[in-house]
């Protein structure tokens, strides 16, 4: 072994720096696995995170279509001051649910309180410009109130098979009275639904000529 001091110096500094490069990889290997570690709870509480966002929306829906079920039953019944009144306060609370409003305003259209259920179909357009079935009931209520081109400005707008359309063109008898009408004539083409309008037309001429029923004795 030698002893010369510079030789001894060279040896202990190459020691030195094996021990300092391996300590320092130590403290590298150490930070890649707290960030590792760091990404995989960042990663967890994300996921969590979506896992309860996707939760309270569910148990939103469910409460809202339990709103909407218990307002239908009691409309069934024809009782829309109930229906009304339990759709209120849903919509109260979920003001931001177009489901809400539209049956609210369906509701209001039965109780024939059309310039509440006018508001409450604007607030579902103001939500939702697109849909459609708040449009059609926006329609609907121009044309019981006498507004014809305000109502075709509206029923203009819905695409062909939306906003149940052919069932509304079909069935409703709101409509009867605008069968001379050439737009409307356009718009049940529009839909598909000449041959059930003219179904219809047909039962509701047949009705209207039947007899009255004899009076019970």
């Amino acid at each position: 072994m030698s002893h010369h001091p510079i030789a001894g110096f060279g040896f202990l500094a190459v020691m030195l720096g094996g021990i300092g490069f391996l300590s320092f990889k130590g403290i590298e290997s150490s930070q890649a696995y707290q960030a590792e570690r760091q990404a995989l709870e960042e990663q967890h509480q994300k996921e969590e995170a979506a896992r309860a966002e996707q939760e309270a929306a569910r148990s939103r829906a469910e409460e809202i279509q339990n709103h909407i079920r218990t307002a239908v039953m009691a409309a069934q019944r024809d009782d829309f001051t109930v229906a009304i009144e339990v759709l209120k306060k849903a919509a109260d609370r979920f003001n931001d649910s177009t489901a809400l409003w539209l049956n609210l305003g369906i509701a209001q259209r039965g109780a024939e309180q059309w310039d509440d259920a006018e508001q409450s179909f604007k607030r579902v357009l103001v939500l939702d410009p697109n849909d459609w079935d708040g449009v059609a009931e926006s329609a609907t209520i121009r044309v019981v109130k006498g507004d014809l081109e305000g109502a075709f400005g509206f029923f203009e707008r819905i695409p062909a098979g939306e906003g149940r359309m052919l069932e509304r063109l079909a069935y409703d008898p709101t409509f009867n009275e605008l069968d001379k009408e050439a737009r409307f004539t356009a718009l049940v083409a529009k839909h598909g639904a000449t041959e059930l309008r003219r179904d219809t037309l047909a039962r509701v001429k047949e009705e209207a000529a039947a007899p009255a029923p004899a009076p019970k004795p």
